[in-house]
């Protein structure tokens, strides 16, 4: 069964979880990368995995067909799938 649905669905392409280095706001967190609302949600689960916390929705004006995290320089690479870009995203800290 799953926790959370979206309604109407947002055509989720990828959940990935955030290194907790990458921002201290950002401790146990996920983004959730979606083609059809041209965002990517912050996301928190209980310590469980059994319920949502919270979502926020982060538009980013374009279809994030993927979302990869670089180790080395602590930032995340989105694939906008609509207008062939790359987008890079880093922490303030």
């Amino acid at each position: 069964e799953p926790i959370f649905a979206f309604i109407p669905s947002i055509g989720i392409s990828r959940i990935i979880e955030i290194p907790n280095d990458f921002s201290k706001y950002m401790t146990d967190n996920f983004f959730i990368t979606s083609m059809y609302r041209r965002s990517i949600y912050r996301a928190k689960f209980d310590d469980e995995y059994n319920k949502l916390l919270f979502s926020e929705e982060i538009r980013v004006a374009g279809r994030v067909r993927d979302i990869v995290y670089l180790k080395n320089s602590k930032s995340f690479v989105l694939y906008l799938e609509d207008v062939a870009q790359l987008m890079i995203l880093k922490s303030k800290k």
